[in-house]
């Protein structure tokens, strides 16, 4: 099973202008959104949300559409919010 890290510009929240994603098998398992400043506002799952934003939504996403990032870029950013 690989894990995959993407980047996307899909901003559903008015406070998010960037998502991160760690992705395995099509499933979203982490996810980042950060402001126009590349600062965090969400990171997700947490203990009020476990499945993530994007885990208890209907929305798809197209995985060819986002941009690939490492996992180093990732767990960088991950990192500064735990």
């Amino acid at each position: 099973m690989e894990i995959k890290y993407f980047k996307s510009d899909f901003t559903p929240l008015a406070q998010t202008q960037v998502w991160l994603f760690e992705v395995d098998s099509q499933e979203i398992k982490r996810e980042i959104g950060l402001d126009k400043n590349n600062r965090v506002v969400f990171a997700l799952p947490d203990k009020n949300c476990p499945r993530g934003l994007f885990g208890d939504s209907p929305v798809s996403f197209n995985l060819e559409d986002m941009e690939v990032i490492t996992k180093e870029e990732f767990e960088a950013m991950w990192d500064t919010i735990i």
